[in-house]
């Protein structure tokens, strides 16, 4: 199976705007969570107590609670929405050598069509695997977006951005540890093919 650092020039450029909307969209997540601190900051003011907003508020342990639950949640959900067997089916698919891109699941411009004829049936394979690691990807960063939601919540009806707070970081952690890099991802996924 081909390693992701071994693949080709042509590989690189045919997946290049994939890598970028993959880093769009982690970058978009984590902008809403930050945004939503603003959302309230705005609403509200900034903070001028303790924890007291987050003691009083009855929502406080109900919510904390699914947050938490959400979290344990996120922390399996790459794994639960790309499955090894999933992964070795798209990696053990037979291509079809009338079709120089039997496998895409996005319409392509003609230059990069061309350019796909080149790659090898292993890059095409990993290739064929993007759409399920954006997946992947969408899931779990929305796992950690949930959580700053439910702070969200908490924050408008506490009407202080402090007891969103502990919500706002769990999910930030939850966020930065998925990983931006789509190469990242494609090493994984052969990593976990051969386990």
């Amino acid at each position: 199976m081909l390693q992701p650092q071994m693949f080709s020039q042509t590989f690189h450029e045919v997946t290049r705007p994939m890598k970028r909307v993959q880093r769009a969209i982690w970058i978009m997540f984590n902008g809403a969570i930050l945004a939503y601190v603003a959302v309230i900051c705005f609403l509200f003011g900034l903070p001028t107590g303790g924890a007291e907003p987050l003691r009083s508020n009855p929502l406080s342990v109900p919510l904390g609670v699914l947050a938490v639950l959400t979290a344990i949640t996120s922390l399996w959900s790459a794994d639960l929405v790309l499955p090894k067997s999933r992964i070795r089916a798209v990696l053990d698919r037979q291509l079809d050598p009338g079709d120089p891109a039997p496998i895409a699941q996005t319409s392509l411009a003609d230059t990069e069509h061309l350019a796909r004829i080149a790659l090898s049936d292993d890059e095409q394979r990993m290739r064929a695997l993007i759409p399920f690691i954006f997946n992947a990807l969408i899931v779990q960063l929305a796992f950690g977006n949930a959580i700053a939601l439910y702070g969200l919540l908490l924050g408008y009806f506490s009407q202080s951005v402090t007891p969103m707070l502990p919500f706002v970081i769990l999910s930030l952690i939850l966020n930065l540890r998925v990983s931006p890099n789509l190469d990242t991802w494609l090493e994984r996924a052969a990593k976990r093919a051969t386990q």
